[in-house]
């Protein structure tokens, strides 16, 4: 089994994460440092995530909700009758 302390600094984790990933993946060195890496991963794409501003497209939707597409039998049901026809009057 990993030291904590030799743990912790291998791989640059604070106590209780590295307290949580030995536990969860030991006794196996091999596994304990294969969390250890990719939950230092997640951490800083989580990182970058937070520090990228939105995209150009996200920025200019917001506050707009975007139309829902519509099937063809929807759109022509949808769209208005010419004045005068369809009720009985003469055109």
């Amino acid at each position: 089994p990993y030291d904590l302390d030799l743990f912790m600094e291998k791989h640059g984790l604070s106590r209780r994460a590295a307290q949580v990933i030995l536990h969860s993946n030991g006794p196996s060195r091999i596994q304990c440092d294969a969390a250890a890496e990719a939950f230092v991963r997640f951490k800083q794409w989580r990182e970058d995530a937070r520090m990228k501003p939105p995209s150009q497209r996200i920025k200019s939707s917001i506050g707009a909700p975007s139309p829902l597409p519509q099937r063809p039998a929807e759109q022509k049901a949808r769209r208005p009758k010419a004045s005068g026809q369809g009720h009985g009057q003469a055109p």
